[in-house]
């Protein structure tokens, strides 16, 4: 008779949860070797399951795609009791995250990319250390870093989360004119800044709507991993789809 050994299939388990093979699912299904910029919203709470977290993550990312930056929304700046001359030294109360809180523990030793909006901010860091420059008063205006990326080969990737907490979609509603949006200016460290808010604190907004499209459900890739989905998403595309629906229907997300 013939004997076929079993695997041990600890072992498979074990390979299949790990973080190489993770970045194995990206590699092969994205195919973003010559991408440059990866702006990227996540939700760590279950790769931590699987020991991948921010550090990790940021590590294996540069190691598979040394040439890419990396980009994470980052929290809001607010002015403490001690007044503080330089907005350098001034510390987010609120970060949008794990991974852009790892990303400023880097920081501390290299240099990163952060704008000096007060409001809403990227945070981004590549192994060169070279980086956009701006100075954004106006978040999502034209000297932000959402707009500069726009025609720079740059993507989105979701990891565990759905299209709502995808920022780019507010420089889309800025550039339609929605109308339930207003510019407001608002004063920080001395300085001007402006906001395109909303008329009424009120309104929900749901920008995962966005992903029901037809016509935007062709361009994201999909994969998952221990049924934690990632997507992937060209961000120039994804804005002209999304400013298409906003100038058809100026309510759509409301």
């Amino acid at each position: 008779p013939i004997i076929f050994k079993k695997e041990n299939t600890k072992k498979i388990r074990k390979k299949e949860d790990s973080i190489e093979f993770f970045f194995k699912k990206i590699k092969n299904s994205f195919n973003i070797k010559k991408r440059q910029n990866i702006i990227i919203h996540s939700n760590f709470s279950r790769l931590l399951n699987f020991k991948i977290t921010p550090k990790k993550f940021i590590d294996y990312f540069l190691k598979n795609f040394p040439d890419a930056t990396i980009y994470a929304p980052s929290g809001f700046f607010r002015e403490k009791r001690t007044k503080l001359k330089n907005i350098k030294k001034i510390q987010p109360s609120n970060e949008f995250g794990l991974l852009s809180k790892e990303l400023m523990k880097i920081g501390v030793k290299k240099k990163i990319f952060r704008n000096n909006n007060p409001f809403d901010n990227l945070i981004g860091f590549n192994l060169k250390e070279k980086y956009i420059k701006d100075k954004n008063t106006l978040a999502y205006g034209s000297n932000s870093p959402y707009r500069l990326l726009l025609n720079q080969n740059t993507s989105v990737m979701l990891i565990d989360v759905t299209f709502f907490y995808n920022s780019m979609f507010h420089m889309v509603e800025l550039d339609t004119k929605v109308p339930y949006r207003k510019k407001i200016n608002f004063k920080f460290n001395k300085k001007i800044f402006a906001l395109f808010a909303r008329k009424k604190n009120s309104l929900f907004l749901d920008y995962s709507r966005f992903e029901k499209e037809k016509e935007i459900k062709k361009i994201i890739k999909r994969v998952s991993f221990k049924g934690i989905e990632i997507k992937f998403i060209d961000y120039n595309k994804l804005y002209k789809k999304s400013f298409n629906i906003l100038t058809s229907k100026p309510n759509f997300l409301l």
